[in-house]
């Protein structure tokens, strides 16, 4: 996951990154720019890309992109059913447990972590990290 901050921008390279959630204002070349972090594909990672925007229009962003291109496809047809389908659908791979995440949302609000907290965390993690690595990569 990556929380979109200026400092991004320009000469972030991931590439495994392929989700965006924006929840801020872009315009011009910083909505190139921003977006663009998702377009690069490194072997042997195939990726579909996905930008959840908040905060911009289907108009600002093919207005930011129509100098550099000329056609810009991008989804208008997301709905609040959609979010919840797809949430349905990773709850299914039974990746996350519930109570992982609530143990571990309890240790990150608390304010100061500990080492022993940190240690809770990566346990937590990791066994997430352990469940994912049971599936085969996508092709």
């Amino acid at each position: 996951m990556l929380l979109v901050a200026n400092k991004y921008q320009t000469g972030f390279d991931q590439p495994k990154l392929c989700a965006m959630y924006m929840l801020k204002k872009l315009k011009g070349v910083s909505a190139v720019q921003t977006l663009s972090r998702l377009n690069r594909i490194c072997p042997p990672f195939e990726k579909k890309t996905f930008v959840l925007d908040f905060a911009n229009t289907y108009e600002d962003i093919k207005a930011a992109f129509a100098p550099y291109y000329t056609t810009t496809l991008l989804s208008t047809s997301v709905t609040p059913t959609a979010i919840y389908d797809l949430e349905a659908q990773i709850d299914a791979y039974t990746v996350l447990d519930p109570d992982d995440i609530e143990k571990a949302n309890e240790l990150l609000y608390k304010g100061n972590i500990s080492s022993k907290d940190k240690q809770k965390l990566t346990f937590y993690f990791k066994r997430s990290k352990n469940v994912i690595e049971q599936y085969e990569p996508l092709k």
